[in-house]
């Protein structure tokens, strides 16, 4: 479950500041009952999605079940309620390096005004998967690389290596200024 704090928001304080509505009644009682019988995963300033990537990174083997696309990141096996899909690393980091493009209104941040998923794809197909082109993007709309850092940083969704286990907190993402993934299905290229 999600913790009632979020790291998220001390990178941008507005993120999901939209979502006003509560939790449902009897939410926490719910979740009480569940720890009575199921072994109940919260962790402090992450979200759900963040420690289903921590735990299926750090324990391989385990199913994702979710239809969330932010999911798409994370290596291993996920079951979308449609069919259960293989990411390998290198599919992970592109499609985190779409969705910081591309950003998520739901979740309120917006990536590069005017990019959506298909746009990035074509722009990644067309220039490389790489932070030289995600930074390129974001400066032909007049923002800057700490705007697209502070986007990619929203985007990720924690893996065993984003996350301290001494210190129980994540460990924030920074590319290399000549970040780019190589490979794709079936590769055994990963990041560089």
């Amino acid at each position: 479950f999600t913790s009632p704090n979020n790291f998220r928001k001390k990178i941008l304080p507005e993120y999901k500041g939209h979502r006003q509505r509560k939790k449902p009644c009897g939410y926490k009682r719910v979740i009480e009952a569940l720890k009575k019988e199921y072994k109940v995963i919260i962790k402090p300033t992450l979200e759900a999605d963040d420690t289903m990537g921590i735990y299926a990174t750090k324990y391989p083997g385990n199913i994702i079940a979710s239809p969330d696309k932010d999911m798409r990141q994370i290596p291993g096996q996920l079951y979308n309620f449609d069919e259960t899909i293989t990411i390998d690393p290198a599919e992970g980091a592109k499609w985190h390096l779409i969705q910081t493009m591309a950003g998520d209104q739901t979740d309120g941040y917006g990536g590069v005004p005017g990019i959506g998923v298909k746009r990035a794809e074509a722009l990644f197909k067309d220039k490389g998967y790489s932070w030289k082109t995600v930074v390129s993007t974001f400066e032909e709309k007049d923002l800057t690389e700490k705007d697209a850092l502070v986007n990619a940083r929203l985007a990720r969704i924690l893996t065993c290596e984003d996350y301290d286990f001494n210190k129980k907190e994540p460990i924030l993402w920074t590319p290399a200024p000549d970040y780019r993934v190589n490979g794709g299905a079936g590769s055994k290229d990963e990041t560089t």
